[in-house]
């Protein structure tokens, strides 16, 4: 006996959370169920489940979800256990973690995607910085994050080598160095 396949649009149609279009939200939104956001949320966004950023929904912050849909404009990194979707009205500046990526034709992404099986979490919180008197013997440094590449730029990891810089790099070879 064939089994039913269990239908997405299920977890789509329980929605108990919607920031609506005219709200604004500064804060960390934290939330366990589903949670459509139409509005402007201003800071990091944490979800147990599903987020569906709607046409007019934008989030200036981090997002961390087991799946993520965007419809509208992220400005920051995705983290998703499960699964991204970027609609073709979606537009997304910022780095993607997840296990499984779908982007419609028209959808925008600038930075970098990481894939696989081990999606990294999220740290929780920054560390404190240290007293004065700890930092003088110790000087406390900060990452600094990776820039996404701008419209029509490469990232330096993937940017193509000029002519010149591979003939360069060709006599640096034959030189022996």
């Amino acid at each position: 006996m064939l089994k039913k396949k269990e239908n997405n649009d299920n977890q789509f149609s329980k929605i108990k959370s919607i920031i609506g279009q005219d709200a604004v939200f500064e804060g960390t939104l934290q939330a366990k169920e589903t949670t459509r956001v139409d509005g402007l949320i201003k800071g990091d966004v944490k979800i147990d489940t599903v987020l569906v950023l709607g046409l007019t929904g934008k989030i200036v912050g981090n997002v961390q979800a087991a799946t993520i849909m965007i419809g509208g404009t992220v400005e920051g990194d995705l983290v998703a256990t499960d699964k991204i979707t970027i609609s073709a009205t979606g537009k997304v500046t910022g780095n993607l973690h997840t296990k499984k990526l779908v982007v419609d034709e028209n959808a925008v992404f600038f930075g970098q995607c990481f894939m696989g099986d081990n999606v990294p979490k999220q740290p929780e919180a920054e560390p404190a910085p240290l007293k004065a008197a700890e930092q003088s013997s110790q000087e406390y440094r900060r990452t600094p994050r990776a820039k996404a590449a701008e419209p029509g730029e490469y990232p330096k990891t993937v940017r193509p080598r000029t002519a010149e810089e591979v003939k360069t790099a060709d006599d640096g070879r034959a030189a022996g160095e």
